[in-house]
């Protein structure tokens, strides 16, 4: 009787969601009966780089970042991430804007960059030699298209989103293909 205090915890790495805080929801049985469930927000600390990759998920948190640069105009970001310590396997997602464009946060599609004169690109590594990749290709619309939404804020600056698509053997349509889903992502930006 009377009222209870009880505290609501989550670990380990956070796979599902819009960028955090994550919502989870929490099941408990009440008395004379039934279910009762409590949502509760979860700030999520630190860098991480996560996705289903066909289905099983996938850490890429090894030297995690996010790189934005601008060249003659042109801006670039990289976000990638290996896997384990080692090389391999590892994700590269490139974003490239067109001529005077700038990076904000927003949607971006291997199918629809193309046509804002900039190019994307996800690449996931297995090997020096074995690699999945979706690729912006002109006037080439992808059934299941690689997008990436991004959130950038703060000062200093950081970037997270979400990602998801459908990546090909060799980086050629109509080949072998591997699903990325419920990536999400969380970097300072340098």
């Amino acid at each position: 009787s009377g009222n209870n205090i009880i505290k609501l915890t989550a670990s380990g790495t956070p796979t599902y969601g819009n960028p955090a805080p994550y919502t989870y929801t929490f099941s408990y049985p009440v008395s004379g009966g039934g279910v009762a469930t409590c949502s509760f927000d979860v700030p999520v600390g630190g860098d991480y780089i996560t996705a289903e990759v066909n289905g099983s998920l996938m850490a890429f948190n090894f030297s995690p970042q996010a790189v934005l640069s601008a060249t003659i105009g042109v801006s670039t970001l990289e976000i990638s991430g290996h896997a384990t310590d080692g090389a391999f396997p590892d994700l590269i997602i490139n974003v490239t804007l067109g001529p005077g464009a700038s990076f904000n946060s927003g949607s971006f599609s291997v199918n629809d960059i193309s046509a804002q004169g900039g190019s994307m690109s996800c690449t996931h590594n297995l090997s020096n030699i074995n690699f999945f990749k979706a690729q912006s290709i002109a006037g080439t619309m992808q059934s299941d298209p690689f997008t990436l939404i991004t959130q950038v804020f703060g000062t200093p600056s950081r970037i997270q989103g979400t990602f998801r698509g459908t990546l090909y053997k060799d980086g050629q349509i109509g080949q072998q293909t591997m699903t990325i889903e419920n990536g999400v992502y969380s970097l300072p930006l340098q």
